[in-house]
């Protein structure tokens, strides 16, 4: 009976599956050399849509790279662009001298136009339409280019318009947050908060937001949007960038050079990672971690219990870069980043996790 004992609990270990080794954290994967002027000061924008990522600027015109595979570039185009582009089903939108151009993602082709009547502050992507921000004016076109809505606000936006189930929100200068149809333009819901909103998400049912106080918020995003929780009355430090969320927590990076995961519905702290320098973007959320892109030009890779995953090697980076914008790609498997070197170069480089020897 023991022998037999035995010989079925070495049987059971045996049928045991061998755990997976936990992955090294990113490392660079490519990078790439951005064309500019030589006299041009300030850094592209950068977006990405499909499998392709986009670079653009105010005198640069916009270029198009394999963000999927090895960075190669697909196609360039003369279409520069004074506020950072967006990306919408099959297209990317930029917008200069009054005119709003869609270009089709897959090639330098442009799919419609439009001219504007004053210059806006920015352009969103609102659910399946394109918008555009001038003060308080909201305009829209459907994804053909076909013109739609246009609203009126109480006040012009203080962050980025952000859209869930046809309803986009935005939090206002004149101490509002407010809800509105995406399809029509109609404002569901509008309340006031006791600070001004400067960053905001939609999960779900919930909204996500950090003010100039330095409270963070939790509101929900039906009717009423009721404060579910207040972390200011903790702790007051401002956030840089825009809070994410996943499944079970929100993260906010904060001035204190601090990544922050709360507990998604009670707003309790879950833990806090001090970083080497300041961010320069809000968190990023992939599968099974968090990215938090440094002034450095360096990615910190932190999995969802707070732990830092450790590069295979350090990243060799080109002249010591700094960095102006970090965004994943559409499969939330890498995030690109593009930096500008000592000798004033500019560089888009891809990081992801190391590829499978």
């Amino acid at each position: 009976m023991v022998v037999a004992a035995c010989l079925a609990a070495v049987s059971a270990r045996a049928q045991q599956p061998t755990p997976t080794p936990e992955r090294k954290g990113f490392e660079v994967l490519w990078e790439r050399t951005i064309e500019m002027p030589a006299d041009e000061d300030a850094a592209p924008w950068l977006a990405t849509g499909g499998t392709a990522a986009f670079v653009a600027g105010a005198h640069v015109g916009l270029m198009a790279f394999n963000a999927a595979e090895d960075g190669a570039a697909l196609w360039s185009s003369t279409h520069v662009s004074e506020l950072p582009p967006v990306t919408a089903g099959d297209i990317v939108v930029t917008v200069a001298d009054r005119s709003l151009v869609a270009v089709r993602q897959a090639r330098d082709e442009v799919a419609w136009r439009a001219d504007l009547d004053a210059t806006p502050t920015r352009i969103v992507a609102m659910a399946d339409r394109i918008a555009i921000i001038a003060g308080r004016e909201i305009k829209t076109w459907d994804l053909h280019g076909a013109a739609g809505w246009h609203a009126s606000l109480s006040g012009s936006p203080t962050t980025p318009v952000v859209a869930h189930a046809g309803i986009a929100y935005a939090g206002l200068d004149d101490g509002s947050l407010v809800a509105i149809d995406a399809a029509t333009g109609i404002v569901r819901w509008r309340i006031p908060v006791e600070s001004k909103l400067e960053s905001l998400a939609v999960d779900g049912d919930r909204l996500y937001a950090s003010a100039a106080n330095g409270h963070l918020y939790s509101f929900e995003s039906t009717r009423g949007a009721k404060i579910k929780w207040d972390y200011g009355k903790v702790r007051a430090i401002r956030a840089i960038g825009e809070p994410v969320a996943d499944d079970r927590s929100v993260y906010f990076t904060l001035l204190d050079n601090v990544l922050y995961a709360f507990a998604r519905g009670g707003g309790s702290e879950r833990w806090h990672r001090a970083l080497p320098n300041r961010p320069v973007t809000g968190p990023i959320v992939l599968d099974d971690s968090v990215i938090v892109a440094l002034a450095s030009g360096v990615l910190i890779e932190v999995r969802k219990d707070g732990r830092i995953r450790q590069p295979a090697a350090p990243p060799n980076l080109t002249l010591s870069p700094s960095l102006q914008s970090a965004v994943a790609t559409a499969d939330r498997r890498r995030v690109l980043t593009v930096t500008t070197t000592v000798d004033a170069k500019r560089r888009l480089t891809a990081w992801g996790a190391p590829p499978v020897k």
